[in-house]
Formats: C-alpha cells, sequence, structure tokens
C-alpha cells in the first residue's frame, strides 16, 4: 500500500512540475520539465522503496504551484501541502520560511502590502496542523514536543562536512543526469537572463528560494556514499527540472529547435539507462530481504527474543513479532549490562546485520562480552542480494548454520505484519 503511495506520489510531482513550469514559462518547457523528472533516476530508484523522499518531493511541488497561484486560496493550499511536508519529512520544516519570505516579500506581482499579508497569513495558517501533528507525534513518541527520533541532531550537522558534499553531490548529479542538467543549476543561478526571454522574475525568485533551503538543509548534513541520497534534494527537483530545459529552448523560451530537442532527449535517455544499470528497477526485489529475514528470525528464534540491530530494527519488529533494540543507541560500556538485563529477565538476545553493518559492529562493541560475532555464533546467513546474518549472543560451537540463497517463499507472498509483541 505504501509502495503504491509512493508511486502515486511520483505521478503528482511530475504533474506539479508540469504546472510550475507552464506558470513560470510555458507549456513547452513545463512538458520538457516534466519529462526530466519522469525519467530521473533517483526519482526512478526511490519509488520502489518505502521512504517518505518521493512524497516530501511532491507535495513540496504542490505547495510551490499553490503559491504561485496569487490567490488566497491557493496561499492556504500551499500552508496545508507544506503542513503535509512536515509531518512527512519534519527536517523540512524550515522550508516554511522562505515561501513565506516570498509571499511576505518578493511577490512583487500582489502589489498591495494588505494582499501580501493577507497570502502570508493564510499560508502560515495552513502550515499549522503539521507543526501541531509533528509536536503532539514527538511529545508521544519521544516525550517531548520537539524531540526526534535521530536523538540529539549535534553530530548529524557540521560545516566541516559542506565542501566533502559539495564535491559528492556536484559528482553523482553530473553521473547520473550528465553534465547539462549542472547547467540549468547555472541558467538558475543567473535568473537576470531570465528576463531576456520575457519570462517573469519574481516567479523565479520562489524557485531559487526553495532551492536555495534545500541545498542549505543538506549541504552541512552528514556526508553519504551512495548516489541515491541525491533523494534528499528531491523537494528542489522541480526547480532544477525547469531550469534545464528552460536552458536549451530558444530565445522565445516556448519552442525547442533541434539542438535542443537531442539535449533533452539524450538526458532522459541516459537517466533511463543509468537507472536501470544502478538496480532503480530491481530495488523492490531487493528489498525483499528485509521481510526474508525477518520470517526466518521468526522461525529460528522465541517469541520473548529481542533482536539488537539497526537497519532492521523495524522490519524485525513489524514482520517476525520480534522485539528488536537499536544497538548503536547503546553505549559500548553499558552494552554488556543491557544485554544481561535482557537476559535475567527471560530474553533471549540476538543481534541482526547486514554485511555493511558487521565492521562498525565490530569495532564498536567487538570489544564487549557479548558483542562478539563469529562463526561460533552464527545462527543464519542470509545470502542473496545483500547479506544479512543472525548471531547469538551465545555460543553454538559445533552447530552448523543455516545459510539462506533465495528468499524464503512466505516473503514473495507477504507483507502481512506479524501481530506485534507485547
Amino acid at each position: 500500500g505504501f509502495v503504491a503511495l509512493i508511486a502515486l506520489s511520483a505521478g503528482l510531482l511530475v504533474a506539479a512540475t508540469y504546472g510550475i513550469g507552464r506558470r513560470v514559462t510555458s507549456a513547452q518547457v513545463a512538458a520538457a520539465a516534466a519529462w526530466l523528472i519522469a525519467t530521473c533516476p533517483v526519482v526512478l530508484f526511490m519509488m520502489a522503496s518505502p521512504m517518505s523522499d518521493v512524497p516530501a518531493g511532491a507535495m513540496s511541488a504542490t505547495a510551490l504551484f499553490a503559491c504561485l497561484n496569487r490567490s488566497k486560496t491557493g496561499a492556504f493550499l500551499g500552508g496545508l501541502s507544506m503542513a503535509a511536508v512536515v509531518l512527512i519529512r519534519p527536517n523540512l520544516a524550515p522550508l516554511v520560511v522562505p515561501i513565506g519570505l516570498w509571499l511576505l516579500v518578493f511577490d512583487r506581482q500582489t502589489v498591495p502590502w494588505p494582499a501580501r499579508i493577507a497570502r502570508c497569513a493564510l499560508f502560515g495558517l495552513g502550515t499549522v496542523p503539521g507543526a501541531v501533528g509533528m509536536a503532539l507525534v514527538n511529545a508521544s513518541l519521544y516525550g517531548f514536543p520537539t524531540a526526534s527520533g535521530y536523538g540529539t541532531l549535534a553530530g548529524f550537522f557540521s560545516a566541516t562536512y559542506i565542501l566533502p558534499n559539495i564535491r559528492n553531490y556536484s559528482l553523482w548529479l553530473i553521473e547520473s543526469q550528465t553534465p547539462i542538467v549542472a547547467l540549468g543549476l547555472l541558467a538558475l543561478a543567473l535568473p537576470a537572463r531570465w528576463l531576456a526571454k520575457g519570462d517573469r522574475p519574481t516567479d523565479v525568485s520562489l524557485l531559487l528560494l526553495m532551492a536555495g533551503g534545500v541545498v542549505a538543509l543538506y549541504l552541512p548534513y552528514t556526508v553519504f556514499d551512495r548516489w541515491w541520497y541525491l533523494r534528499f534534494f528531491l523537494p528542489a527537483w522541480p526547480v532544477l527540472a525547469i531550469g534545464t530545459a528552460w536552458l536549451v529552448t530558444n530565445r522565445t523560451g516556448r519552442t525547442f529547435g533541434r539542438i535542443g530537442m537531442v539535449a533533452l532527449l539524450l538526458v532522459g535517455g541516459w537517466g533511463l539507462f543509468f537507472a536501470r544499470a544502478h538496480a532503480a528497477f530491481t530495488v523492490g526485489w531487493d528489498d525483499l530481504r528485509y521481510v526474508s529475514a525477518a520470517h526466518v528470525v521468526r522461525e529460528v528464534t522465541a517469541p520473548a527474543s529481542v533482536i539488537l540491530s539497526m537497519q532492521h530494527s523495524g522490519s524485525v519488529t513489524y514482520y517476525s513479532g520480534r522485539h528488536s533494540l537499536r544497538y548503536d543507541w547503546i553505549e559500548p560500556r553499558r552494552f554488556d549490562d543491557a544485554v544481561r538485563w535482557l537476559k535475567g529477565r527471560g530474553h533471549d538476545v540476538y543481534i541482526l546485520l547486514e554485511e555493511w553493518e558487521t565492521e562498525h559492529f565490530r569495532s564498536r562493541l567487538g570489544g564487549t562480552e557479548f558483542g562478539t560475532i563469529s562463526d561460533d555464533n552464527l545462527v543464519f546467513r542470509q545470502d542473496v542480494g545483500t547479506r544479512v546474518s543472525l548471531w547469538d549472543t551465545r555460543s553454538h560451537l559445533g552447530e552448523m548454520p543455516r545459510t539462506i540463497t533465495d528468499f524464503v517463499p512466505s516473503a514473495r507472498r507477504c507483507c502481512e505484519p506479524n501481530p506485534r509483541p507485547q
């Protein structure tokens, strides 16, 4: 169901991009921008992933489209769209500020100040349900309205991350979308050139504020090592697509010459090729590893067991009915005490890791009594797609671990959740 919602959100993102492009430039540029979104590798990759990036991008684009309507109703609907963004991805809440600033200060086509103030107020009123909803959820789950499931944010942001992120995201953008799209960024950075094609600089300023806000949020954020972390920038992707499409039009901004058409086809075709080469069309199959591993956990562990995990912490609870505990939230000096406490209350304790997690786990907890993971305490290994392994905190010396070379049949039939542990 959630994957279907993401697919619908991708369609909304394409449609909203077309709507924004038509309001800001022309129907021709709008259609080209929609094509660039529909063939964007990161959009295609995230469509099959149960994550919130595509819905957040779609609702952000809807907010821009509504605010460009220049009516009081549009401003209010834009606020409601941003409320949905806040509920979907709370860290995008600061994007409310540049949109509100545009409504109040930069929207020169809404001339009377009372009209600007009214629209800005209605936009703010529309965002209230998102802020209130987020505060209630945080208070319920984490004990305080401004608390987060990520814990303290101090380690997530640093000025030292900016240069590595500029390097990584620029490289990934060029690799996945060709240098033509990078030139589209340059077009947006030179808004005076829009005047040469008779477009409205006031509308462009909203796009620039949104793109700048997204960049400001994520450049100081943690450095990642996979190209598909471009997903963070999906709220700004319609802006990028419109800038690229506009760049290859002729002087009128309404038609494309042969070179422009070839450029658009090249970018879109390369996007599809890159997406296919980087498993965008099989990512859903690979995600069956979560369900399959959880179903095996359900088979080989007692109902009262506790599974120490990080990447699988949500899925193993959802699909196996076992309690999970984030090992990365336990201080190394308290790890053994935590395991002993669980064992003393009748809980068997296991460790569930993906292959890429094992080295980090060993470096952090390998020196503890119960953090040792080796063949002596390996229970099973799922050796298909991304390798997943389950270790017991008790020795299984002499026992042959179970090895799975294909997803278990129940994972292919699923995906009904197991009853939640009591």
